[in-house]
């Protein structure tokens, strides 16, 4: 399967994933820092990434500085920041991450899945 083809199908899949989404929706601050908030407003995450995306199977693609890793529902960033892209995880347990110009699949502990 060329990557391009990969890649969105990927994106489909998280895209049309709305029963993964975490209750908690990222949001940005007056200085320009993204956090999440749950479902009444409450600040749950503090502001401190430069971009967050929404969370997926219990994990959050986030920017801090110039890289990407992935936090967890508590904030605690559990895969550090590495990749020059990463996208949400699928139901496999699966994120596409970019680094160096190579796409590839990690699983939940940031390790990279060889492919068979």
């Amino acid at each position: 399967m060329k990557l391009k083809t990969m890649m969105a199908v990927v994106a489909i899949i998280s895209v049309c994933s709305t029963n993964a989404m975490a209750k908690l929706k990222a949001f940005q601050n007056e200085k320009g820092q993204f956090g999440y908030k749950d479902e009444s407003g409450l600040v749950v995450i503090q502001p401190q990434f430069d971009f967050a995306i929404a969370f997926s199977y219990g994990l959050a693609p986030v920017k801090i500085g110039t890289k990407w890793g992935y936090i967890n529902e508590k904030g605690e960033v559990v895969i550090k920041p590495q990749f020059d892209h990463a996208s949400f995880f699928t139901q496999d347990g699966f994120g596409l991450v970019e680094l160096d110009g190579e796409y590839f699949f990690i699983d939940k502990v940031g390790k990279k899945v060889e492919s068979e």
